[in-house]
């Protein structure tokens, strides 16, 4: 298969020779010993038998897409992979196993698979709803996003027929539309599919997800919450509350997750924020790679990558890491934002100025791009053009409540005096001004 990714193999080769030279105990279940012990739900998952498919015929495609689903949260990717290919083998037209088999694949750097499972899914005389929304969001991934939206459009025209009642399908169909950007709508289905459906842990998550985008912690925090308290061993539930806290509760969640499945992405990727953001860029390329060995096309994973070579001043790697992501994920603004944030958090606010233009160039929708534009212009002194960009990242994004509350503290200094002092520009209300 031609993998996109490949040219990228230089600088993963360096990140595993940075991990062979690490110190024992911080790559984290390298040595079988060191495994803790697999929680009772791994256990029964391994013992579930592929071979059932054979002696037993055809089973119930829920059951296949519950134990794939169920493996996959273990680690266990290829027997996940494998029950869902034995099972279409006996009976190809299964869309729902269909569509997790592309999944998995997504979830372990196949897209190019995984689209070509998805395109004769959603060209079907009648396709679910959770293929279409997953077909929309894998290609707004890879840059196409104006068919991404005709996808994502039928999903929710499909809702407001009312041909979807239970909660995994209205839950699709919030996630259609905020992949579209209507965030009260999704918002308002995310309700409704927890409403009719409480056990769907899936929907809670994705809810709380959504929270989160939006700078809703409390909110994130009380769904997560709710699913932890259903099956405190849901790995996506334990990162989402991992990435609502700080310091070592955050840590100790991430770890816990790790200790359930050692491969699972987004928990590596959080733990890696967490390293950077304390300047340990070994430790955060030891999850790194652990996380691009399961995924080499993680965005998240490649972006904290450049991150760290950006930081290090290594440009030669973080540029070929670059243009790898845009060739793979074309005019992606998220990849220069986020290391952008990274840049505006170790007070290199000119890098991150230069970054976030990159952002809005790439994809000029990225309203948090402007906001982060904006604030690191005003911490260098500009302003008018810092204030000018976050006007319009409130306009876009009204959830922001940073771009809010900074335009709040403008606004209260209106009024106040400005004194230049050599290279320092102070501003104090007039009653403070000597």
């Amino acid at each position: 298969m031609n993998h996109t990714f490949l040219k990228i193999i230089f600088p993963l080769i360096l990140i595993f020779i940075v991990i062979s030279l690490l110190p024992f105990h911080v790559i984290a279940g390298s040595a079988p010993q060191n495994q803790p012990e697999k929680p009772p739900l791994t256990g029964l998952i391994e013992q579930t038998p592929v071979q059932n498919l054979e002696e037993n015929g055809i089973i119930p495609a829920s059951e296949v897409v519950n134990t794939s689903r169920t493996m996959a949260m273990t680690g266990q990717y290829a027997k996940a992979e494998e029950i869902c290919r034995e099972s279409l083998k006996k009976s190809p037209e299964q869309p729902h196993i269909s569509c997790q088999l592309a999944e998995l694949l997504v979830m372990t750097g196949r897209s190019d698979e995984a689209l070509e499972i998805l395109a004769d899914m959603v060209n079907a005389p009648a396709p679910t709803i959770r293929c279409l929304v997953k077909y929309g969001k894998l290609l707004q991934l890879r840059g196409r996003r104006i068919e991404a939206d005709l996808y994502l459009e039928r999903a929710v025209a499909i809702y407001n027929s009312g041909l979807v009642t239970d909660g995994e399908g209205i839950a699709m169909a919030a996630l259609a539309c905020w992949a579209l950007e209507r965030f009260q709508d999704a918002n308002t289905l995310f309700r409704e599919a927890v409403r009719a459906d409480p056990s769907n842990l899936e929907a809670q998550l994705l809810w709380g997800d959504l929270f989160f985008e939006k700078y809703n912690n409390a909110e994130a925090q009380r769904s997560y919450s709710d699913v932890l308290k259903k099956d405190d061993q849901y790995l996506p539930a334990l990162v989402g509350m991992g990435r609502t806290i700080h310091g070592s509760s955050a840590v100790k969640l991430l770890e816990t997750a790790l200790e359930i499945n050692e491969s699972f992405c987004p928990a590596l990727e959080a733990l890696a924020e967490i390293y950077i953001e304390n300047d340990l860029f070994d430790e955060a390329m030891a999850k790194l790679g652990k996380a691009l060995h399961t995924n080499p096309e993680s965005i998240k994973a490649l972006t904290l990558l450049a991150s760290i070579f950006y930081l290090q001043e290594n440009y030669g790697v973080y540029e070929n890491i670059s243009n790898e992501v845009q060739r793979f994920s074309p005019d992606n603004g998220w990849f220069y934002a986020k290391i952008a944030e990274t840049c505006s958090r170790k007070y290199q606010f000119t890098e991150a100025v230069e970054l976030a233009h990159q952002a809005i160039e790439a994809d000029p929708h990225h309203w948090n791009a402007f906001n982060i534009l904006g604030i690191n212009l005003l911490r260098l002194g500009k302003e008018e053009e810092g204030n000018s960009n976050l006007e319009f990242a409130f306009e876009k994004d009204p959830f922001n409540f940073w771009t809010m509350n900074m335009l709040k503290v403008l606004d209260t200094m209106d009024d106040f005096e400005t004194r230049r002092i050599d290279n320092f520009i102070a501003r104090m209300h007039p009653t403070d001004a000597p």
